[in-house]
């Protein structure tokens, strides 16, 4: 648990150094992941892979779809409310470093969802013919046979979420993953129950015929990407004592300090001095 401290410069809030962190997803080992999230769709879509996933799937309906309807409902829902649950939690309870976790979280969301509404207009990429009938028999958005059918111009005929790749659902979820896992790398069970969970509701939109493997995959990696992005910067924000953003958790060195005291007959003893 960080110990807790206000910076001089105003409140975190998800609006935190939002463009350098915006930035620093174009750059560096970001950059990296969202190359590798193109060129893995284009092999997976080129080779034949994508559909010969989906077509097992189809075939074989291993989950079910009941569990992909599931996690096609929860996708973006889970994500959304731990981030805003941390957040909030943090604002009324005057808790700063749930403000600062929820802070990444929110920023990291949005970050995602805007660069997945980019690359779903930009690819026009039509999701795979539904088989697996459960809530959403008739599916969303056009549907192809062919993973490599991708159309530019599609979004003048069809609304952002309706397109497909990359998969939204599985930004979100990365994304929110990915900041906090930055945020406390100390703290490994975030990122291996986070990914864990994010893996699952991965496998159960391939499984409703929500989206293409690759679409999954490369969700996962702009998520990713993002998030990570976010969390170091907020994690660069704490280690600098609040920075700019005033990222409010600040290295407990410069807020805690232990004094030594006398009174008046003789005895000596401690102090604890917090500071916020």
């Amino acid at each position: 648990m960080a110990v807790l401290a206000t910076s001089a410069e105003g409140p975190t809030s998800p609006w935190s150094s939002l463009g350098d962190h915006g930035a620093a997803v174009l750059s560096g080992d970001s950059a990296g992941y969202l190359a590798v999230a193109v060129l893995g769709t284009a092999l997976l879509a080129g080779t034949g892979i994508d559909d010969s996933i989906q077509r097992r799937f189809q075939r074989e309906n291993p989950l079910g779809a009941t569990f992909a309807d599931g996690a096609y409902l929860s996708g973006y829902v889970w994500p959304a409310a731990l981030a805003g649950g941390l957040y909030w939690r943090g604002r009324i309870g005057a808790d700063e470093e749930a403000v600062v976790a929820g802070s990444a979280a929110i920023q990291s969301l949005g970050l995602a969802l805007a660069l997945t509404a980019t690359g779903k207009l930009l690819t026009g990429r039509r999701g795979p013919i539904k088989t697996d009938c459960g809530l959403f028999c008739s599916g969303e958005g056009e549907r192809a046979v062919d993973s490599r059918d991708f159309d530019p111009a599609l979004w003048r005929r069809d609304i952002p979420w309706e397109l497909f790749w990359p998969s939204g659902h599985a930004a979100a979820a990365a994304a929110v993953i990915s900041s906090q896992a930055a945020l406390y790398p100390e703290r490994r069970w975030i990122a291996w129950a986070g990914y864990g969970v994010a893996a699952l509701m991965g496998v159960g939109l391939v499984e409703g015929d929500f989206h293409w493997t690759s679409d999954v995959l490369a969700g996962l990696l702009v998520g990713h990407a993002v998030g990570r992005a976010v969390g170091e910067g907020f994690r660069a924000e704490i280690d600098r004592g609040g920075g700019r953003a005033g990222a409010g958790l600040a290295p407990t060195s410069q807020r805690v300090a232990f004094l030594p005291i006398a009174s008046g007959r003789g005895g000596v003893g401690v102090s604890l001095a917090l500071c916020f």
